[in-house]
């Protein structure tokens, strides 16, 4: 089966940018799409900065959380590892979902989660989920998380699941709206 967006999506969310690929990828197949990317690391946001620029994507340099503040963050050296803690009172920006739905015009066609871990946090308000069309997300079963409350969390927010690939620890799910 293949799975794909039905339509072309024109305001793309990337949260996790990492140092941008995503965002690029999304640019090249969507040239006439929104494209907003969000990276808190502090050691690699110069490298995303510079990335996304050649793509005319929106970089941010914050956090996304449920609701905005600060994080504290562990860097162990591989970005896949950085693991950030909100509820900071200082340290790393971070603004709600919400706020970051807000900049796309208040809908999102595609956001793309990769935020290690922090996207149970994200869960906690699930008002914006109601603005966003579909989400491809790289899940991580952090504080005894089971594939079953990934599963739960998705249909709560009101999306059907696409595609799910379990692994360790860590796995893929695609969903969108029925």
């Amino acid at each position: 089966m293949v799975y794909q967006l039905f339509l072309p999506p024109t305001t793309v969310l990337d949260i996790g940018a990492n140092i941008g690929l995503f965002s690029l990828w999304a640019r090249r197949c969507f040239p006439a799409a929104t494209i907003h990317a969000y990276e808190p690391n502090p050691r690699i946001t110069a490298f995303t900065k510079n990335n996304l620029a050649q793509g005319s994507i929106a970089f941010f340099a914050e956090g996304i959380g449920s609701q905005s503040g600060f994080a504290s963050g562990i860097d162990q050296s591989e970005s896949r590892l950085s693991q950030f803690t909100v509820g900071a009172m200082a340290g790393i920006k971070v603004i709600s979902l919400q706020e970051a739905v807000d900049r796309l015009g208040g809908n999102v066609d595609l956001l793309k989660l990769d935020c290690e871990g922090a996207e149970w946090e994200i869960f906690h308000d699930p008002t914006p989920f109601a603005n966003i069309e579909s989400v491809r997300m790289e899940y991580h079963l952090t504080d005894g998380k089971t594939i079953a409350d990934v599963k739960q969390v998705v249909e709560s927010l009101g999306y059907a699941v696409d595609h799910l690939e379990e692994n360790i620890g860590f796995g893929i799910i695609w969903f969108s709206r029925p």
